[in-house]
């Protein structure tokens, strides 16, 4: 399994926590106030500033589960109504899909990229029993209007096996190829290119950066098979135009890197925070993500070692996301491309960092000597401040590499893009006319030596990464 990667371990491991105490209760939204109570003088946190930041993620929440993500409009005939729940039946191996699923889970047991490469006797069978099946929902998928991911966080939880998604690319796209191979190529790319809107809207909205990454691979299997089938294809113009016009929706239509880095602190917010400052009967919208479930040993989920108050442990990680959210916002928001937000987040990650003789423990310790001072208001917001600034710098790096990784899944619908072209023309500028998908904000790399064609990623995406294949003169 996919452990949960980046920065959140990374932020945790920072702070100190030993064995959890029994927290305090929880205060009801909207009840008490800001100052500290003459029984809260020492905490970093009163608890009217703790429930002021559990109401502000509940919103988020609640306005996650209620928006609709308009998808790339691809199917010659759409469909009213969401792709989620059969999303959830391909990868999950729900309804009609079970037995099918299971069946993928005993060949996944073995290498299977090298099963399906080799055409393993075992794998063919399977794509006769179930291929067609799995084709089935993921051109009825592609065609609902709203692409929203089924495992928004707060929504519905990853599953355990999210890398399951990952396997059915791999038998949806030997099924694709299967169908070029009996000359149906028509049918081939209408599925390679709904199972690329497919590998979408699983990562469209606010989902963590695992589930974008789960997306991101499957994306690659899709694409490299496309490009197989591409390379023995011969098409009419009409029919090379309606894969082109395919390709240049989804690549208008490519989740947002915002969207993903609002999911991810939301993930980071519930599981890191408002779990250990809600009581122990509470559970999240969406339910638990299984790997970051608290444990019941009366420990805290995370092993680290306390600075102080067990609910202000759990509160400082809340309002560290707060300004963490405010910096990457205005690194990359909602409108940027994903070249600006690689760009912003790499800039962020750059900034100069607090001291490293800055113990958290004893900036912690300030909150005694100010007490005794009568000077808690100030000395709460001062040291409070140091922490997060602190834990900010702990947490920036580690965010900036995932736009670029990201970014792949653009550069190679770009890529697939001027190879649809490829097959009419070996015109340099005709192919360079297409390396620059807005939403990418740098353009792939197209070289042409005679019929052979070759392109590649944006260097801050990847800088060994190359794709190439054969243009018609």
């Amino acid at each position: 399994m996919i452990r949960r990667a980046g920065w959140v371990l990374i932020v945790i491991a920072a702070i100190a926590c030993k064995e959890r105490k029994e927290p305090a209760p929880y205060v009801a939204p909207g009840s008490g106030s800001g100052s500290a109570a003459p029984s809260e003088a020492g905490r970093l946190f009163t608890e009217a500033e703790i429930t002021a930041l559990l109401d502000d993620l509940t919103k988020r929440l609640e306005a996650t589960a209620k928006r609709t993500c308009p998808a790339p409009q691809i199917a010659a005939a759409p469909v009213t109504g969401t792709s989620a729940e059969l999303l959830v039946e391909l990868f999950e191996g729900t309804g009609g899909l079970a037995e099918c699923t299971k069946r993928l889970g005993e060949l996944a047991k073995t290498d299977l990229a090298t099963a399906v490469k080799a055409k393993a006797p075992d794998v063919m069978a399977f794509d006769t029993e179930c291929g067609g099946k799995l084709a089935a929902r993921v051109i009825d998928a592609a065609a609902r209007t709203d692409g929203c991911s089924p495992y928004q966080v707060g929504v519905k939880t990853e599953p355990k096996e999210m890398v399951k998604a990952i396997r059915v690319a791999h038998v949806v796209a030997l099924h694709a190829r299967e169908l070029a191979a009996k000359g149906e190529v028509a049918a081939a790319l209408d599925l390679s290119t709904s199972a690329l809107r497919v590998y979408q809207d699983l990562a469209r909205g606010h989902v963590t950066y695992i589930t974008a990454m789960i997306a991101s691979a499957s994306t690659e299997i899709i694409a490299a098979s496309t490009d197989t089938i591409l390379d023995g294809a011969k098409l009419a113009p009409e029919a090379r135009a309606k894969v082109a016009a395919r390709l240049d929706a989804l690549a208008t239509g490519m989740p947002r890197f915002a969207d993903i880095q609002a999911g991810e602190r939301d993930s980071m917010d519930i599981h890191f925070g408002a779990a250990q400052l809600m009581p122990d009967t509470w559970t999240p919208p969406g339910g638990w993500a299984d790997e970051l479930h608290p444990r019941t040993s009366g420990k805290d989920s995370f092993p680290t070692k306390r600075f102080g108050h067990p609910r202000d442990e759990a509160a400082v990680l809340l309002a560290m996301t707060v300004e963490t959210a405010a910096d990457q916002t205005r690194a990359c928001p909602t409108t940027a491309t994903y070249a600006e937000c690689q760009a912003g987040l790499a800039k962020l990650a750059s900034e100069p960092t607090p001291a490293p003789e800055e113990d958290l423990g004893k900036l912690y310790a300030g909150l005694a000597v100010a007490a005794k001072a009568g000077d808690v208001e100030s000395a709460r917001k001062q040291i409070r401040g140091s922490i997060v600034s602190i834990l900010k710098a702990i947490a920036q790096p580690a965010v900036a590499k995932y736009a670029g990784k990201l970014a792949l899944s653009l550069a190679r619908l770009a890529e697939l893009r001027i190879h649809v072209e490829a097959l009419g023309t070996c015109d340099p500028g005709k192919l360079a006319a297409f390396a620059s998908p807005p939403l990418l904000g740098a353009p792939v790399d197209v070289k042409v030596t005679g019929t052979a064609v070759e392109v590649r990623p944006p260097a801050w995406a990847d800088d060994k990464k190359v794709w190439t294949f054969a243009c018609s003169p």
